[in-house]
């Protein structure tokens, strides 16, 4: 199991399965090296679908974007600005 990200301040998990079970956990906050070289390859061989993904827009328009990618129900993923 990896859990990636931040949870809220405090979070309690029942770790009695994971002992037992022998289960592996694993925490990520960000990506790795060599994680952004494989989406870099990928990017080179056209195996994802950025153009989808990613809002361009103008630095005008950041805070509306901003707000929409934090509501939680945002089409975008991510955003890029012209400047």
């Amino acid at each position: 199991m990896i859990c990636i990200g931040l949870e809220e301040e405090i979070c309690s998990v029942d770790t009695r399965p994971l002992v037992t079970r022998e289960v592996d956990v694993r925490g990520a906050y960000a990506y790795s090296r060599s994680d952004f070289a494989e989406a870099l390859s990928m990017l080179d061989r056209n195996l994802l679908p950025w153009s989808r993904l990613v809002t361009r827009t103008s630095l005008t328009q950041g805070q509306a974007i901003f707000e929409d990618l934090a509501s939680g129900n945002s089409a975008s993923l991510r955003a890029g600005f012209e400047i």
